[in-house]
């Protein structure tokens, strides 16, 4: 299924091109988006804590910054939170399969509202 915001998002952030391909966001503003979109703090994020809803914010976190941010390495994600790298590709599989093959329509609006926040910060 693909869907026509994920996909503009997927390929690249309007009028940021340079010569030499994207002007991705930094680590630290797609991290300020999502503190801002989830409603926690950068710290809780980064923290062990297993809520659900602190869960979700950590999985769209790390599936922005492999998606988005010139391509991290699950390594280097895993790294940066004090991860380790299964940890994160499990995290990024999930959110991509709600996203993009099982069509969760409030995973979807959820990651373009997120995207939007990220777009503000760039």
């Amino acid at each position: 299924m693909i869907i026509t915001e994920l996909e503009y998002f997927i390929n690249g952030l309007e009028g940021n091109k340079q010569k030499k391909g994207w002007n991705y966001p930094t680590t630290k503003k797609i991290e300020d988006a999502v503190c801002v979109f989830f409603g926690y703090s950068i710290e809780e994020i980064k923290g062990t804590d297993r809520q659900k809803d602190l869960i979700l914010a950590r999985h769209f976190l790390w599936y922005v910054l492999k998606t988005k941010r010139a391509r991290m390495s699950y390594v280097g994600i895993a790294k940066i939170y004090g991860r380790n790298h299964a940890t994160i590709i499990h995290a990024v599989n999930k959110i991509d399969n709600w996203i993009n093959k099982c069509g969760y329509s409030d995973t979807i609006e959820m990651y373009n509202e997120l995207m939007q926040e990220v777009n503000k910060k760039v």
